[in-house]
């Protein structure tokens, strides 16, 4: 059956324009050859297997090559984004226990890593000042994370979550032992306050979480409404990407592998037509706004609050491993 040609407005899979067509149901591709399509075969392939290598790291060196090569030649094929992700499942579904490599770091070291990241960019001191207040993480998923660096250090923990955000966080059991809300991605300051009332919040943080909010003046309000919760000398911790190392495209195609390769890892009784159900909507409601370092420093720094650190973060030194997520770290107070 021939494909009718979509209208431009119909062309875009986000809320938000982008430097590129996103096309319904050929992104991948599309996007693919649009960030590659001045680079050798090499370098297409070295990027495919680094990609491949960060969102499915479980997966042996020579599966990672494999899985690479039948991701290159599916873009080539000019495969539609149901036929690439179903021939990934099926891929990764078939492999053998002798494929999976085991964990570059446990569970508790990549959390741990966080909190050092974390205490690294607010500095030991600040954060014990805030002992006795409510640490706030909007986008705060599975809330393992705010759990870990509220216990450290002796704050309260709450985790902020969109209504729809049914993956991440859904039927964690961390979730359940803190204050988690649900809301609608706009009333930051008034949900807060209506599930914990008069008490202080000390510290606010968004983990890879504020660009998720789609467009700049989304992103914008969000960190208003954070700025109305906090009180004088309030912190705010922002851990995000930064496009000006990287693309728009490269970022998104991250986002998708690695949350197809969670979904898929969290739901064991799907088909690769579930996957696809799934992935689909996800690709065609997911929005998501990046800024470079500078104009989030801009950005932040108009709404009120005062810099206090930004670092960039160091890559992990492991063999056949390349850390593509480029992530700032920034540390703020209110003034």
């Amino acid at each position: 059956m021939t494909r009718r040609r979509k209208s431009a407005k119909a062309q875009m899979t986000r809320k938000n324009l982008y430097k590129h067509n996103l096309i319904v149901n050929s992104y991948i591709g599309t996007a693919f050859k649009a960030m590659m399509k001045d680079a050798p075969r090499a370098a297409n392939m070295e990027y495919l297997y680094y990609l491949i290598r960060y969102c499915f790291r479980n997966i042996s060196l020579q599966k990672s090559h494999d899985l690479a090569q039948l991701l290159y030649q599916a873009i080539l094929d000019c495969k539609s984004d149901q036929e690439i992700l179903v021939a990934i499942f099926t891929f990764y579904k078939g492999l053998l226990a002798a494929d999976f490599l085991p964990s570059l770091f446990t569970s508790d070291e990549y959390s741990q890593a966080k909190l050092a990241e974390i205490e690294e960019t607010l500095t030991p001191a600040l954060l014990k000042e805030k002992r006795g207040t409510l640490l706030v993480d909007v986008g705060s998923g599975d809330c393992s994370l705010v759990k870990l660096v509220a216990d450290a250090r002796n704050m309260e923990p709450v985790g902020v979550d969109l209504k729809d955000d049914i993956e991440w966080g859904k039927g964690s059991s961390m979730c359940n032992q803190i204050t988690h809300i649900l809301y609608n991605g706009r009333d930051l300051a008034k949900a807060v306050r209506a599930k914990v009332g008069t008490k202080q919040v000390g510290m606010i943080m968004y983990n890879h979480a504020l660009h998720h909010f789609g467009s700049p003046e989304a992103i914008k309000h969000s960190l208003q409404e954070a700025y109305k919760l906090l009180p004088k000398t309030g912190l705010l911790f922002l851990r995000e990407h930064d496009v000006s190392q990287t693309t728009d495209i490269d970022i998104n195609l991250q986002h998708i592998f690695i949350h197809m390769r969670h979904v898929i890892d969290q739901h064991t009784t799907w088909d690769a037509d579930d996957l696809w159900d799934y992935m689909n909507h996800h690709m065609r409601t997911f929005s998501a706004h990046f800024f470079t370092k500078d104009s989030l420093l801009r950005l932040v720094k108009s709404i009120g609050f005062r810099l206090i650190k930004v670092q960039s973060k160091v890559p992990m030194p492991y063999a056949n491993y390349r850390e593509i997520s480029t992530t700032t770290f920034f540390a703020f107070a209110k003034n």
